[in-house]
């Protein structure tokens, strides 16, 4: 998952526009799946104490 990110890390790559856009859509992605986790954790926690 974060093999493109890791590529994008060398400097050879910094000025890459593409690997810049594989990186800021890696963080975009990485941000829903934490945003939904966190919901479905609330949601399972809900349901465990109710």
């Amino acid at each position: 998952m974060f093999l493109g990110y890791h590529g994008c890390g060398g400097r050879h790559f910094s000025f890459n526009s593409q690997c810049s856009f594989e990186a800021l859509l890696l963080k975009f992605l990485s941000l829903i799946v934490i945003f939904f986790d966190y919901h479905l954790c609330i949601f399972i926690s809900r349901l465990d104490f109710s």
